[in-house]
């Protein structure tokens, strides 16, 4: 999915190489999707991720967004990655329990209430919105961003990759943390610019807009200098890609070929006819 792609993205922008993603889990055709190196000095010196993950070498970590469905047998999945990833790097196994731990992290709460929560061995830690599995080694973290407190600036990655309602709730609560603002300016432009109309304009992201002088085919034109057009397309849609960048730049980014394909596969007919529209007034 396209904002999952992004989600990682974003992650290896701000932390680099103590970020891998999509990690292949020995030779086999499986992988997961994070793996966080915790003692790496970027995410020692993070302010905007949970310190449990600083505890740990490697965090394995496994997201699931609005728009995936789940169940509680994907802990088990998660489990056997584990297992393997440890094998393949011929750890010991004290390292292995003891260095490494699991994160299954989702956006939508309603899901794990009613397929994880309700499993006998998934109790609450003292914070809002984590979980863990009783009596597991490795320890096994289980996140649920949607309750999660968005004024707590640990949880502040996570709200980058919440659905819109939690992603507003957090800019409407920190629209005064000029600091954080600043410091995450270009990730916050870019959830506005995935979300679109989904975060309702109100004063205070109005208030937050003007403090990173957002501007939407702006917006659009320096995602694409970041993640490249294709994904961008994939992220708001070609017709406001072309809008913003104009057809010539979309057809020499992803070839005649190509941008034809994805007419035929995406487009319906009335959106056939708005970018004709559209076509027509650019030229």
């Amino acid at each position: 999915m396209a904002f999952d792609n992004f989600a990682k993205q974003i992650l290896k922008s701000m932390f680099g190489d103590s970020i891998m993603t999509n990690v292949a889990v020995a030779s086999l055709e499986k992988s997961f999707d994070l793996l966080i190196l915790g003692n790496h000095p970027p995410i020692q010196k993070a302010k905007y991720l949970p310190s449990f993950m600083k505890q740990y070498e490697f965090n394995i970590c496994e997201y699931k967004s609005a728009h995936d469905n789940y169940h509680s047998h994907e802990l088990l999945k998660l489990l056997g990655d584990f297992a393997y990833f440890c094998a393949s790097k011929e750890f010991g196994i004290s390292d292995s329990l003891d260095q490494c731990s699991l994160w299954f992290i989702v956006t939508n709460a309603t899901q794990l209430k009613n397929k994880i929560k309700k499993e006998r061995y998934i109790e609450p830690l003292g914070t809002p919105g984590y979980y863990t599995v009783q009596n597991l080694r490795p320890r096994f973290y289980i996140v649920s961003i949607e309750e999660l407190d968005s004024r707590n600036m640990e949880n502040a990655f996570f709200m980058l990759i919440a659905d819109a309602v939690k992603f507003q709730e957090f800019i409407e609560n920190n629209a005064e943390n000029d600091e954080l603002i600043r410091e995450l300016k270009k990730y916050i432009k870019i959830k506005f610019l995935l979300e679109g109309k989904k975060v309702k304009n109100v004063e205070k992201v109005q208030v937050v807009k003007h403090k990173i002088e957002y501007d939407y085919d702006q917006g659009i034109r320096e995602s694409i200098e970041d993640w490249g057009i294709e994904r961008v397309i994939a992220a708001v849609g070609l017709e406001k890609v072309i809008a913003a960048v104009g057809l010539e730049k979309v057809i020499a980014a992803v070839g005649l070929k190509e941008l034809m394909f994805y007419l035929k596969k995406n487009l319906k007919e009335n959106d056939i006819n708005d970018l004709i529209s559209l076509l027509k007034s650019k030229n």
